[in-house]
């Protein structure tokens, strides 16, 4: 099961991301305006960023974004678990065991994420998203998604390793799901020619994920820092290949590049 998934979310992935990148505009504001995400990010460099996102208008000689979502909303059923429209596979997903959730609060409701990977030499990833009442064990129900990270391959440290899928961002006291997620650097990018990059939803307490533009701008701000740091590891990939990552994380963060919206 493990290798048709693999080959299946190679099919898609490869290629789409950048092929839809370039299909649909959208302009999106930087407004960061709470203490603790400005403290988890560069106060100078967000406030650069909002500036500069905020006085751009849609123009068409921009370039395309490298990196786009495979989702904008994400809706975990009423009942039971299931795969997310869109993805390579249909009808219920596999059951979790207690001991893979991880669990934070979200006031009214628990929410719960569950990751099994990475898996294979594209570094997949099975993710299942849940939801429950307070206090409850465990999700009765939720909500699976594939997705890889190869571009840590080039990123290769982070300062808050392992990745974090389910964080509070903004310092509202909810947490919000991060889906990390791979960029090629041109069409014919081999798997060591990718960058990383994620995406950050909030969840509602009926159950949808929505893709939060800001939050993910200042996210890509933080990696592309993270690609602009030298690695302690010899082995890392060139160091040109960074910056050219760093720098088109910096285009999406700064809204310096055409970012398609899904209608899922």
């Amino acid at each position: 099961m493990r290798k048709i998934i693999n080959i299946l979310c190679m099919a898609r992935r490869v290629v789409l991301p950048l092929s839809e990148a370039i299909l649909i505009i959208a302009l999106l504001t930087l407004t960061i305006n709470t203490p603790d995400l400005r403290a988890k990010v560069t106060a100078k460099t967000l406030s650069q960023a909002a500036t500069e996102a905020a006085g751009s208008s849609v123009d068409a000689d921009l370039p395309g974004c490298l990196m786009a979502p495979e989702h904008t909303t994400i809706s975990i059923p009423k009942v039971g678990f299931r795969w997310a429209e869109g993805e390579a596979f249909e009808g219920p997903c596999d059951s979790v065991a207690d001991s893979m959730w991880v669990r934070q609060s979200a006031g009214d409701y628990d929410l719960f994420v569950a990751t099994d990977g990475p898996g294979g030499s594209g570094r997949f990833w099975h993710i299942t998203i849940g939801l429950a009442d307070t206090g409850a064990a465990r999700p009765a129900r939720g909500v699976c998604i594939m997705t890889w990270t190869v571009g840590w391959r080039t990123l290769r440290q982070w300062d808050r390793a392992p990745l974090s899928w389910l964080e509070d961002r903004d310092g509202d006291g909810k947490p919000e799901v991060i889906i990390w997620d791979s960029f090629p650097l041109h069409e014919e990018a081999t798997m060591a020619e990718y960058g990383l990059t994620a995406w950050v939803y909030r969840v509602s307490a009926d159950g949808l994920l929505t893709l939060d533009w800001t939050l993910s701008r200042a996210m890509a701000l933080q990696i592309a820092a993270a690609y602009g740091t030298p690695p302690d590891d010899d082995s890392a990939h060139p160091d040109k290949m960074r910056e050219n990552i760093a720098a088109h994380l910096e285009l999406f963060a700064r809204g310096k590049c055409h970012q398609p919206k899904e209608s899922e």
